[in-house]
């Protein structure tokens, strides 16, 4: 059984690849989701149930709400009880703690194991010290309440170490995957087909909400454009700044030189034409459109946040900057739009190969499946 809140973005792709990928003949699963925030919500649905997947539907809120969260609680734990799940995996925060909540203490058996997925631990957002102190204490009270805690990175699976976090069976990695054969390297369509700009593209690919970051991006931006007069920013996705970022635009007189593309379903097509792909996220776990870059053979421009700086220098695939700093960030565009093109071809083939090498979609799910039917035989065995 899964349980998730957040069914848009890495979240909801991480858990359709899962759901879409074990075998039906080694698996029954059951999807327990909220809709409210959901991107493509009925046809999801549909896609699972197609599949032999059941689906029910919670009103699961992101933000703590009492009455919602104790309805959702009791609702979940009457679901478990009904399908006895050998195994129950919650994914990121809200999710995640309402499965860890309604499998304890169910006097069931085989009792389950349970397994949770932070995605990015929710204390990491950059928020107020008192919000982010409750969301490290409600982490310390459910990690006990779990088996595992499967991580999308190395790095987030030392975050929750360090913050004392201590599931019974300790830590496993599991990175969310591409099918990399989707990511062509060079492009294959003309920009005039896909509605881009002539000059040099820098991409930005991702929602436009805070924890992306775009106005750090644009302001960076804003600091070199006169420096590189035949650079375009193409914002690629959709949010509550957009409006904000292309009044932005305007004021500083960078209309004609920053594209917004909107939510699109052919990103796949549009990254060969980038020069280079910025990450300004203030938070992630590991977040796809950094993989889908570098399946793409395109250099990247990311913060030194965890996860992402691993795998940005650990393959030798671009240029880190600090974290939310304007600066740093305007001085690693400058850095990689001044490169040579042979080292920025390096860095896009180091980055492809790493996605090959580590982030190959069917791996991820062969991973998880392993862990499950593992997970399986100790709730048989209890």
């Amino acid at each position: 059984m899964h349980v998730l809140e957040a069914m848009l973005g890495g979240t909801r792709r991480y858990l359709m690849d899962v759901a879409l990928g074990l075998p039906r003949e080694s698996f029954r699963q059951h999807v327990v989701i909220s809709l409210r925030r959901a991107e493509q919500g009925a046809k999801d649905v549909e896609t699972l149930r197609a599949a032999g997947v059941e689906v029910t539907v919670l009103p699961m809120r992101r933000n703590l709400s009492p009455l919602t969260d104790l309805s959702c609680l009791a609702a979940l734990r009457h679901i478990i009880v009904a399908w006895r799940p050998h195994v129950i995996h919650g994914h990121s925060a809200k999710g995640g703690f309402l499965a860890r909540w309604a499998a304890r203490g169910q006097r069931l058996h085989p009792r389950p194991v349970v397994i949770y997925s932070p995605h990015c631990f929710p204390f990491q957002m950059r928020t107020d010290p008192l919000r982010r102190a409750l969301y490290l204490w409600l982490e310390r009270l459910a990690a006990p309440w779990c088996g595992l805690i499967v991580a999308v990175s190395e790095a987030e699976a030392e975050i929750g170490q360090r913050a004392g976090l201590k599931p019974s069976q300790g830590y496993r990695v599991v990175p969310p995957g591409l099918n990399v054969s989707q990511y062509p390297m060079v492009p294959r369509y003309p920009r005039s087909q896909l509605g881009l700009p002539a000059g040099r593209l820098l991409g930005v690919v991702g929602a436009l909400s805070p924890q992306k970051a775009p106005a750090l991006a644009l302001k960076a931006f804003q600091r070199i454009a006169s420096d590189f007069p035949d650079t375009v920013m193409v914002f690629v996705g959709d949010g509550p700044l957009r409006g904000w970022l292309e009044a932005a635009a305007a004021a500083a007189k960078l209309a004609n030189r920053v594209a917004f593309l909107g939510h699109r379903h052919d990103v796949p097509e549009l990254l060969p034409h980038f020069c280079a792909v910025v990450l300004s996220s203030r938070w992630e776990g590991m977040p796809y459109s950094l993989l889908e870059a570098m399946a793409a053979a395109r250099p990247v421009v990311a913060p030194n946040i965890p996860g992402v700086a691993d795998a940005v220098v650990g393959a030798g695939a671009g240029i880190c900057f600090q974290s939310g700093s304007v600066p740093s960030l305007a001085a690693a565009l400058a850095a990689m739009l001044a490169l040579p093109a042979d080292v920025v071809a390096a860095f896009g083939t180091a980055g492809r190969r790493l996605v090959e090498a580590q982030y190959a979609v069917a791996a991820s799910v062969s991973r998880l499946a392993e862990i499950y039917q593992d997970c399986a035989a100790k709730a048989i065995q209890s």
